[in-house]
């Protein structure tokens, strides 16, 4: 989807999160937004406490709302801080800008095994929510770790199930959904 990203009002940026659309490849749409995303993670590493990777203080967010099994406030706002430097990296590499991208992307990867450590359940192959929201966001944003995704597949396919087939999910993980499930044999 487009999504608003707000923080400060001059800071108001849409870009595209969808993990299975592509970043449009327009240089001058890019080139636009990247300096505000820039100021925007700037902001956002401001809400990092000390010796962190995850935003843990001065964090809000509209959470995961309409759902009705939905995903706390804290872990929705990591879900999309996490995912926000994968696609900044995205933008740096079409952009040309090799050394931002790489050092963005170092920064994904250092917020993505982060964020597992923080919610992963690997004795339960889920994560903390232990809702269908949480797994389609580790699974739809390729949070989680490749040798973990079919059991995780697996317990979302479980909860769809245990739900008389009826989705649990959010605004923002409804959309994501259906292709996990099928991604991974679930038809």
């Amino acid at each position: 989807p487009n999504i608003s990203v707000s923080c400060l009002p001059e800071l108001t940026v849409t870009i595209d999160l969808s993990p299975c659309s592509p970043i449009p490849r327009n240089t001058d749409v890019i080139e636009s937004k990247y300096a505000k995303i820039k100021t925007l993670i700037n902001y956002r590493k401001n809400q990092v406490a000390s010796g962190d990777v995850l935003p843990s203080k001065g964090t809000y967010t509209y959470g995961d709302h309409q759902a009705p099994s939905k995903v706390s406030d804290e872990f929705f706002c990591n879900v999309y801080y996490t995912l926000m430097y994968k696609r900044v990296a995205e933008m740096a590499e079409i952009l040309g800008k090799t050394d931002e991208a790489a050092s963005y992307l170092a920064e994904y990867e250092k917020a993505r095994v982060a964020f597992n450590n923080k919610y992963y359940l690997a004795g339960e192959n889920d994560y903390s929510s232990k809702n269908q929201s949480g797994l389609v966001y580790a699974l739809a944003f390729e949070f989680a770790e490749p040798e973990n995704r079919e059991a995780l597949a697996a317990k979302l396919h479980e909860y769809v199930a245990a739900s008389g087939y009826h989705f649990t999910t959010s605004f923002m993980s409804t959309e994501y959904i259906l292709s996990v499930l099928c991604d991974y044999g679930y038809e």
